[in-house]
């Protein structure tokens, strides 16, 4: 496995709260989730391949207030918080968690090696 990629829920290095986007890479996807939105059922989680987290990357670093790619939808409401779909569902952040990570989004937190995708 390639050293860049993640076996935990890694948040941006900015993120100074406890709930921010949370995403784990592994070999063949990446997944996202809210550590606030934990349930019964444990948290909603939503995922992509290596070529359609680079697609989002480059999408949310536009920073439009809305958009679509392959995997993920978003948009901003009218509060500021950023609404985030995946097949498997929708995850909720605040502007606060959404700042960070584009933030990380930025400083390269989330990229991924060139050789990890398949």
């Amino acid at each position: 496995m390639n050293s860049r990629l993640e076996r935990v829920w890694m948040k941006a290095r900015r993120c100074a709260i406890q709930t921010c986007v949370e995403v784990k890479r592994t070999s063949d996807a990446v997944y996202v989730r809210d550590s606030k939105q934990a349930n019964e059922d444990g948290y909603t989680i939503i995922s992509s391949t290596h070529p359609q987290w680079r697609e989002f990357l480059a999408a949310v670093a536009l920073e439009s207030s809305a958009g679509s790619t392959e995997a993920f939808s978003y948009r901003s409401e009218e509060n500021g918080d950023v609404l985030l779909s995946g097949a498997e569902g929708t995850l909720n952040y605040d502007a606060e968690e959404w700042s960070a990570f584009l933030d990380g989004v930025r400083e390269g937190d989330f990229d991924l090696d060139p050789a990890s995708v398949s």
